[in-house]
């Protein structure tokens, strides 16, 4: 488990955000870029030091400015996937998990991350020789070897492409079972976001916005659109509109019943959305009403 609560300072915000990761869950963190998120999981990691707060992985206290506790990064017991990968170049892939595994003293098998993976064809190569792809893979392995009690990802595919990323998100979510490890999982992309994470917390400068737990992509046709949780915003009677909250932002739909607060489950079809004029939200429009909607 981890439970986080800090404040940080930024050049045009303060970031300050309480949140918990429960158990062995993927939890992604959204948001616009410059929110904050990349600051958040470096404060976790010990790579930055938040001016107020407390963070707690696994039942270990790692910071908290009341106590004076500031836990050093190496003995944080966090793998952290950057997305670059920041692989050694002078060694080969067998040689950077070894290292990862030198730092976990041995408390996670080689050979069960090797198979997980799928890295037994590169463990002699050496970096420069790899894919996107199959770099971040290794990054994985070498996070996983150091055995930690919590693994953070950030954006580690974004700079991968459509392809690659399909194979290695099927890894990202074996991961959660095969280790048992809280995975704060940081992107972009609501499709990669929606194919792994349990549940989702958008940051937006430096607050968090909503948070709900996105579902499934569906696997049908075009029509049939994305299921995701939302969260009654505010209702509009004058345009009978409803605001809903969803990890990827404001929906505007018809008018809903319920009360603001209230978690609802919605589908939306992609060639029913376009944006409301001069607002950051989406209105889900008539003719074609997505599944779920009114």
């Amino acid at each position: 488990m981890l439970e986080v609560r800090v404040r940080r300072r930024l050049a045009t915000f303060d970031l300050d955000v309480t949140f918990a990761v429960e158990g062995a869950e993927i939890l992604a963190v959204h948001g616009p870029s410059g929110a904050g998120k990349t600051t958040l999981v470096n404060l976790i990691a010990g790579l930055d030091r938040p001016d107020r707060g407390r963070i707690v992985a696994d039942g270990r206290v790692l910071f908290d400015d009341a106590a004076g506790i500031d836990v050093a990064p190496a003995a944080r017991r966090i793998g952290y996937v950057f997305q670059d990968g920041r692989l050694f170049p002078h060694l080969s892939v067998a040689g950077n998990l070894r290292y990862g595994r030198h730092r976990g003293r041995g408390r996670v098998d080689f050979d069960q991350v090797v198979a997980l993976l799928g890295l037994g064809p590169l463990l002699k190569r050496r970096p420069r020789t790899l894919s996107g792809g199959e770099g971040q893979r290794v990054a994985i392995g070498r996070a996983l070897l150091s055995g930690p009690s919590l693994l953070l990802m950030d954006e580690p595919l974004a700079s991968v492409d459509p392809e690659r990323k399909a194979e290695i998100l099927p890894f990202v979510r074996r991961l959660r079972d095969a280790f048992a490890l809280p995975i704060l999982y940081v992107s972009h992309s609501a499709d990669e976001i929606a194919q792994i994470a349990e549940r989702t917390i958008r940051i937006e400068k430096g607050r968090l916005a909503s948070g709900a737990a996105p579902a499934t992509p569906s696997t049908g046709g075009p029509a049939d659109g994305l299921a995701l949780m939302a969260v009654v915003a505010d209702h509009d009677p004058a345009t009978q509109r409803t605001l809903l909250d969803t990890p990827f932002g404001r929906l505007s739909v018809p008018l809903r019943p319920e009360a603001p607060g209230t978690p609802v489950r919605v589908t939306v079809d992609a060639v029913s959305v376009a944006p409301v004029a001069d607002t950051d939200h989406l209105a889900v429009l008539p003719p074609r009403p997505a599944a779920g909607l009114p």
